[in-house]
């Protein structure tokens, strides 16, 4: 039986003392792969795989407080896996995995719009 990790996160105002690290949630893989982008200007967003194999997404309004991380895909890469994000234009974040298929998937959001995908490539 896999042992679970506890996501953290830290943070530093301008050139301040970093704070923490605290705990944010359960449920994901010790050495699993974070991204993290600014989804918009105000919203720092992070994506993982989670052990239950789907893409979470966790997010916090600055300033604020970390919400989530909720999954917003069914089943889709191993437990851990890495994933990339990007703003694919000014107002819109993409997300990649390489699935359990080996195809690679997309997710993307505009604004703070809903997520959509994913989406598996075709070669």
């Amino acid at each position: 039986m896999a042992k679970h990790a506890v996501l953290h996160e830290a943070s530093v105002v301008g050139g301040g003392a970093w704070q923490g690290p605290r705990p944010i949630a359960a449920g994901f893989q010790p050495g699993g792969k974070i991204a993290l982008a600014r989804q918009t200007d105000d919203v720092l967003t992070a994506r993982m795989i989670g052990d239950n194999e789907a893409l979470h997404v966790a997010w916090v309004p600055i300033p604020g407080s970390w919400q989530g991380p909720v999954p917003i895909s069914g089943s889709l890469a191993p437990p851990g896996a890495p994933v990339t994000i990007s703003r694919q234009t000014s107002d819109q974040l993409t997300v990649l995995a390489a699935g359990n298929d080996r195809r690679l998937h997309a997710m993307w959001s505009v604004g703070l719009g809903p997520w959509q995908g994913p989406a598996a490539t075709r070669w």
